[in-house]
C-alpha cells in the first residue's frame, strides 16, 4: 500500500484518544513529542502535579507551538475520563489510584512506573520496600516488552512497561536465554545517564555531584533485578543468580528543538 493510501486509510480511522499523566518529566516530554505528531492518536489531556494551568512548552521548551495542552491535576477518575489509553509516568502509589478508576471505565492502561512489572508480591516488597497493595491485578499485566511479547500487547488491557535497565539487559540476554545457553550466574554492570534520574534534581542526582564522576547505587539489590530474572528465565534461561550493578553517569538526552519542516518520526 502507498503511503498516500495508508495516511487516508489512518484518516479514516477514529483516533484513539489518550491520557498522559506524569506528563512533566522526561518520559513524559518524548511521549508528547510521538504522540502528537501520531495520525492514530489523539492527546485528550496531560496531567502533572508542576506547571498545572500552563502550556506543555513550560516543561518542554521543544514542543513550543506544537500544541495548545496546557498541564493538569486531577483525581483519578476525572483524569482518564473519555479516554481510549491512558499513559502513566507516575510514581507507584498514584498507578494504582488511576487503575482502579480505568477498571471501571474500560480504558486500556499503559504503566510506566515499577508497580506491574514484578512477577509476584515478594519481588515487589522485597526490592520497592512496601507490601503491594493489590497483588491480585500483577498476572493481569502483560510485560511490554514488544520484541518478546508483541501480539499480547496488542491485544492486552493492561501493559506494565519494561524498566529502562531492564530492557537493555534483556535485549542483550534474550537470544541466549531462547538458545538455552544463559545457564547460572549472570554478572551485569550497566550505566544510566543523568536523564534518567528524572526531571528533579536530588541530592545524588543534580549536575554539582555528577558531573565528572560514576557513582554505583543500590548494587545488587536494585528493583529492575525481579523482572530481569523472570523474563530470562521465562525465556529458556537456567539462572542461578544475577548480579547486577547500575552506574549513575554525567551523560544526557539532549531535548532540541523541532523541524518544522517535516513531520517529527513517531
Amino acid at each position: 500500500m502507498s503511503r498516500a493510501r495508508q495516511g487516508a486509510k489512518i484518516e479514516a480511522m477514529s483516533k484513539a484518544k489518550v491520557a498522559l499523566l506524569g506528563a512533566s518529566g522526561f518520559a513524559g516530554a518524548e511521549l508528547l513529542r510521538r504522540l502528537l505528531r501520531h495520525p492514530a492518536a489523539e492527546v485528550i489531556r496531560v496531567g502533572a502535579k508542576d506547571h498545572v494551568g500552563q502550556n506543555v512548552a513550560a516543561a518542554h521548551p521543544n514542543l513550543e507551538g506544537v500544541t495548545q495542552l496546557v498541564f493538569q491535576d486531577l483525581p483519578a477518575a476525572e483524569a482518564i475520563a473519555g479516554a481510549d489509553f491512558v499513559i502513566m509516568g507516575v510514581p507507584v502509589g498514584v498507578s494504582l489510584e488511576v487503575v482502579a478508576a480505568a477498571e471501571a471505565t474500560g480504558a486500556r492502561i499503559i504503566d510506566m512506573s515499577g508497580a506491574f512489572r514484578v512477577p509476584d508480591a515478594a519481588s515487589f516488597e522485597r526490592y520497592y520496600g512496601s507490601v503491594h497493595p493489590r497483588p491480585e491485578l500483577l498476572g493481569k499485566f502483560v510485560y511490554g516488552l514488544p520484541e518478546l511479547n508483541r501480539e499480547k500487547i496488542r491485544r492486552a488491557r493492561f501493559v506494565a512497561s519494561p524498566g529502562c535497565f531492564a530492557t537493555t539487559i534483556e535485549l542483550g540476554l534474550l537470544p541466549l536465554a531462547e538458545a538455552g545457553m544463559l545457564d547460572g550466574s549472570v554478572e551485569v554492570v550497566a550505566i544510566t545517564g543523568s536523564s534518567g534520574a528524572g526531571a528533579v534534581a536530588t541530592a545524588t542526582t543534580h549536575h554539582p555531584v555528577r558531573a565528572n564522576n560514576l557513582r554505583t547505587y543500590k548494587p545488587l539489590e536494585h528493583p529492575h533485578s525481579a523482572e530481569i530474572v523472570a523474563t530470562l528465565t521465562a525465556a529458556g534461561g537456567r539462572l542461578s543468580g544475577l548480579h547486577f550493578v547500575p552506574i549513575s553517569a554525567p551523560l544526557a538526552r539532549v531535548q532540541v528543538e523541532p523541524d518544522r519542516k517535516r513531520e517529527l518520526p513517531y
